[in-house]
């Protein structure tokens, strides 16, 4: 992880020897990879501010309306955000695959259908359930028992990356 001072270094590469100035802005709209901001210091508003440094796939991360960020100015009208206060979303690699799980309530999800199928391969697999009337071995027993030969439950013990958290940003 970078730390402040190579994020310092890298955005004085990218605006050259200019003066970096940052300061702080209450959001007053967000749309797409923009945000309207008013400064603080009550000078006037600062529009389409960049949310992110191009349109590409990357870490898109939303601020919260009237929450307060900091702004950067790399040169004259090209300002992007770069410090949040509130957020209200945030997108890694954009959003196709949808939110991030929440993984103990998914693994207690699991467990339960795990139980529930355990249960049924017990019954299927058990000792012969006797047809009604005539207490022959069951054919749909059989029949069940046929179907799930060589299959085997799934092992969910790795399904958390515990280097990415998130919360629910309370």
């Amino acid at each position: 992880m970078a730390t402040s001072r190579e994020i310092r270094e890298s955005i004085k590469k990218i605006v050259g020897n200019e003066s970096i100035t940052s300061f702080p802005c209450k959001v007053i709209a967000v749309t797409d990879n923009l945000c309207d901001v008013e400064p603080v210091s009550g000078d006037a508003e600062i529009l389409d501010v960049r949310l992110q440094p191009s349109n590409v796939a990357g870490i898109y991360i939303k601020p919260k309306t009237d929450s307060i960020v900091y702004v950067t100015e790399l040169n004259v009208d090209n300002f992007f955000v770069t410090l949040y206060s509130e957020i209200e979303e945030i997108e890694l690699g954009g959003d196709t695959y949808g939110g991030l799980t929440i993984t103990p309530e998914l693994q207690e999800n699991l467990d339960k259908n795990n139980s529930l199928i355990q249960a049924l391969l017990n019954i299927i697999s058990g000792s012969p359930i006797p047809e009604p009337g005539n207490g022959s071995p069951s054919a749909f027993q059989s029949a069940l028992a046929a179907a799930i030969v060589g299959k085997t439950l799934g092992n969910f013990d790795d399904i958390e990356n515990e280097k990415i958290k998130h919360g629910d940003f309370s």
